[in-house]
């Protein structure tokens, strides 16, 4: 009998405190919500302006977006694991007013040697010119024929 009556008190304290959990978390949603950390599974992960220099590959022009492919050569600021790839630098029609653009060099040609400075792009390498006006693509010079 005491058998039954112990696992019946058991049973009732962890209904008591599910129910006082449920209650907690209805009370606190929406109102503060626990920001979610989630490490990054691709990309860099690195928070900071980047700064590469390389050679200018191919324009493009995509929905919403504009800029140039870039090999890097060279990393000055930012993750290293970039030199050797080709990333995208690019502007996007964001609200300028919010999310001020950065200057896209329109005197750069294929094989031109360029320089970006902007802010990283969440899950990949690549680098956008939105958000700050003194980021920028600039034409540093010919390349190598």
């Amino acid at each position: 009998m005491y058998k039954k009556l112990g696992i019946l008190a058991i049973a009732v304290t962890l209904l008591l405190f599910a129910s006082a959990g449920m209650a907690i978390d209805k009370q606190l949603s929406g109102k503060h919500p626990a920001p979610v950390v989630t490490p990054p599974a691709t990309g860099t992960g690195y928070l900071g302006d980047i700064t590469i220099q390389g050679t200018a590959i191919s324009k493009f022009t995509r929905i919403g977006a504009w800029g140039w492919n870039v090999f890097v050569d060279k990393v000055v600021q930012g993750p290293t694991e970039m030199q050797g790839k080709t990333i995208s630098v690019y502007l996007t029609s964001a609200d300028p007013k919010k999310y001020p653009p950065g200057f896209l060099d329109p005197t750069i040609d294929v094989g031109n040697i360029v320089e970006a400075y902007g802010g990283p792009v969440s899950g990949n390498y690549n680098i956008t010119l939105t958000g700050d006006a003194n980021y920028y693509l600039k034409y540093l010079g010919l390349g190598m024929t």
